[in-house]
């Protein structure tokens, strides 16, 4: 049986400019896991939760505004496995394309009338 992967993509609008940045984390989701997004959202949850030195470093951080950019880089790999979430730790290239884009045709091809 193949593994599933689940891509959780953040999207920050906090640019003062309006642009958005997204950047994506990768699980490979564990065959038992019938709602990864749940699962996802229990490990955060439970580190919040943990009062482990590292939460409350990673809240008092935050400020009371503890987001994903914050859950992204300070909950551990362990905790994401215990709820059947693998964190897929490779460099990753992303190539996003637009819907519309025409991919073949004269304006394609080089045969465009000029």
């Amino acid at each position: 049986m193949s593994n599933k992967i689940l891509n959780l993509i953040i999207q920050d609008w906090n640019d003062f400019s309006n642009n958005r940045n997204e950047w994506v984390e990768s699980f490979i989701i564990r065959e038992d896991v019938q709602d990864p997004k749940t699962a996802l959202y229990n490990a955060v949850n439970e580190f919040v939760n943990s009062g482990t030195d590292e939460a409350k470093k990673a809240l008092d951080y935050a400020c009371g505004s503890y987001n994903w950019g914050d859950a992204s880089v300070s909950v551990p790999d362990e905790l994401f496995v215990k709820h059947g979430l693998t964190r897929i730790d490779k460099d990753t290239v992303n190539v996003f394309v637009d819907h519309d884009e025409i991919l073949c045709g004269p304006e394609i091809d080089g045969t465009e009338d000029e």
